[in-house]
């Protein structure tokens, strides 16, 4: 016989508009706590709600907002996959949780932002988080104006600590072996962390690759000369093959 599905819910947590609002859905009770762990963990997440039956996070998503969905994929009744469809997508962006890799390709067919593997460990949690919200704004009713809003933040483990970072103080940032250094006025903050998955988290239009080991903000250089950008009196080498599409982001800047 199955297991009595359950549920747990949040309602105190809408009142805080800029929570992202989780929802958890896992027939395994262990891996609903696992994903609760880490959103109760990682600052700017809410645990709205947790299921472990598909069925009744359908009935429940049906009548309530939510920003961010996991789903496992493989589940008695409905599955995660089928669940993904019923979910309205301009309000929920959708990470896939489970223990099998052959379903990957068709999550992404689904327009998942993520897929994890079971144990998800809570590194790769915070870079399927990061995804989602570099992609939050095309779930919003209609983008940004021009000199409007900023770019939503960034969350950033360093050490045994996730920082919450606005990318709008940062002046630069750099590779230095495995980890990126983020450069602010203030500040540096280091991370165990990939650059080009960085860069994918970034707001594009605000940030540059001006060398393998170097991006910057765009607003924060004063000067550029054939060799180097100067931001905040530090010289940036600019990479030869990274000097054109410099360029043609400061002229694109300047319009």
């Amino acid at each position: 016989m199955r297991t009595r599905s359950t549920a747990s819910i949040s309602p105190s947590i809408w009142r805080n508009e800029r929570m992202l609002r989780c929802v958890v859905v896992d027939d395994e009770a262990g891996a609903v706590e696992v994903l609760r762990g880490y959103i109760e963990r990682t600052p700017g997440l809410a645990a709205a709600a947790s299921f472990r039956s598909a069925v009744d996070a359908q009935a429940w998503l049906s009548t309530h907002e939510a920003d961010l969905a996991f789903l496992d994929v493989d589940m008695p009744d409905l599955g995660g996959l089928e669940l993904a469809g019923l979910v309205d997508r301009r309000r929920t962006a959708v990470v896939f949780c489970t223990a099998y890799a052959q379903y990957a390709a068709e999550s992404y067919e689904r327009d998942a932002v993520d897929y994890l593997l079971k144990p998800v460990a809570f590194e790769r949690f915070l870079r399927a988080v990061a995804k989602v919200l570099a992609r939050r704004d095309g779930f919003a009713p209609s983008p940004p104006e021009r000199g409007g809003p900023a770019p939503r933040e960034l969350f950033v483990k360093s050490g045994a600590k996730i920082h919450r970072l606005d990318p709008r103080s940062i002046l630069w940032i750099e590779k230095d072996g495995h980890y990126v250094v983020f450069h602010t006025a203030s500040s540096e903050l280091v991370s165990r962390m990939n650059m080009d998955e960085l860069l994918e988290s970034l707001p594009a239009p605000d940030f540059v690759r001006v060398h393998k080991s170097y991006v910057v903000a765009v607003d924060k250089i004063d000067t550029i000369d054939r060799d180097f950008v100067e931001i905040a009196g530090r010289d940036i080498p600019i990479g030869e093959s990274f000097r054109n599409a410099l360029l043609r982001r400061v002229r694109t800047a300047g319009d």
